[in-house]
This record gives structure tokens, C-alpha cells and sequence, in this order.
């Protein structure tokens, strides 16, 4: 059961990583734009990891032949503002607050 469950967890990382680096060029390509230029980059980047992680979730129902619920939006919303985050502010900062508010994270086995 731990495998497994290390196997999704590591799934689930390379995922967020792979949305917020998607996030992250995105974001670059798009902020000197005339319109977007006047929005702060991190409201911009937050505003495009809500579109690309609703996207990725819509992809991946529609591939896995999922029939769409709820709950799943809340949990893309949820994820959107950690790929945003995590796109914003890069590993760093997620792995400190991960330390910060989880126990025995900090310790190096």
C-alpha cells in the first residue's frame, strides 16, 4: 500500500510541477501585453493557472472517460491556487510552509 500510495504522490508532484512550468511560460509570454501589462503578474499568473489547471482536469476527464462532477472543480480550484503559487513563488516557498505546518517534515531521514 505505501508504494502505491508514493507512486500517486510522485504522480501528483510531477503534475503540479508540469502545470506550474506551463503556468510560469505562459505567464512570461503574455505580461508586456497591452491589456495585461495594467494587472499585477501575480493576479495574472494566478487568473492563468485557474484556466490551465480547470483545462488539464478537463483533459484528463475527458481521456479517462470521466463523467464530471462538482466536487471535481473545487478540487481543480483548490490545485490552481498551489500550481499558482508554486509558479509565483517556485519550490522553495511551498517546501518551507510544507516544513512549517507539517511534523516531523522537517527531519532528514
Amino acid at each position: 500500500m505505501t508504494v502505491t500510495l508514493l507512486g500517486y504522490t510522485l504522480d501528483f508532484l510531477s503534475v503540479i510541477g508540469i502545470l506550474a512550468a506551463i503556468v510560469m511560460i505562459i505567464t512570461e509570454m503574455i505580461k508586456d501585453l497591452w491589456v495585461i501589462k495594467k494587472v499585477p503578474t501575480k493576479l495574472t499568473a494566478l487568473m492563468i493557472s485557474i484556466v490551465v489547471v480547470a483545462g488539464a482536469m478537463v483533459l484528463y476527464l475527458n481521456a479517462s472517460h470521466t463523467a464530471f462532477v462538482w466536487w471535481y472543480m473545487v478540487g481543480a480550484l483548490f490545485s490552481a491556487f498551489i500550481v499558482g503559487y508554486l509558479s509565483i513563488n517556485g519550490w522553495e516557498a511551498l517546501y518551507s510552509i510544507w516544513k512549517r505546518f507539517v511534523p516531523g517534515s522537517d527531519e532528514r531521514k
